[in-house]
């Protein structure tokens, strides 16, 4: 039985990723909506737990590019973490 990634490692930031609606959108600029106080929010029940985390300040750099949807976020991030 394949046991799930810890949270805040790479691997469940892209199951997270995936997870998502490919056309929704995040706010890069708000510190409430962007995709990595929305991946804490979701995972750890706290909005700032990420800035801490090393693999969401990797996620908040890919995030940073546009388009700001998940979709565009998940193949960056497959791509840069290959």
């Amino acid at each position: 039985m394949l046991s799930r990634p810890e949270i805040g490692s790479r691997e469940h930031i892209m199951l997270w990723l995936a997870s998502k609606d490919p056309r929704a959108t995040y706010n890069w600029t708000c510190p409430f909506s962007c995709a990595c106080a929305t991946y804490s929010d979701d995972s750890y029940g706290q909005r700032y737990y990420w800035v801490n985390m090393l693999s969401l300040h990797d996620l908040n750099k890919l995030a940073y590019l546009r388009p700001w949807t998940y979709g565009a976020l998940y193949k960056r991030a497959r791509k840069a973490w290959a």
